[in-house]
């Protein structure tokens, strides 16, 4: 556990260890399949939702694209990727 919160300092720029301290909490096993498969299914759902909004870009979709934007700002929030959440909002706010 020692070495997880050391690890989490290191990105402490991009995401907020005591929420995603929080998180690791909820594993019930040392293999930490529950946060393991949050954070793969939150990687496989940013890649499509960032690859939907470079489309919404180049289409000129302003509409869709803040409609993207705060899509992904949930489960950003949910575990504490603040640098990205910060992003989505300025979209949102942008367009």
């Amino acid at each position: 556990r020692a070495r997880q919160l050391a690890t989490l300092a290191k990105i402490d720029h991009a995401l907020d260890a005591k929420v995603f301290s929080n998180i690791l909490d909820l594993d019930d096993d040392e293999d930490q399949n529950f946060s393991r498969s949050l954070v793969f299914d939150f990687i496989d759902l940013a890649k499509q939702t960032l690859n939907e909004m470079d489309a919404c870009l180049e289409q000129k979709d302003f509409v869709r694209l803040r409609d993207r934007a705060a899509y992904l700002r949930g489960p950003c929030n949910t575990l504490g990727v603040y640098r990205m959440e910060e992003t989505c909002a300025r979209i949102e706010q942008l367009t």
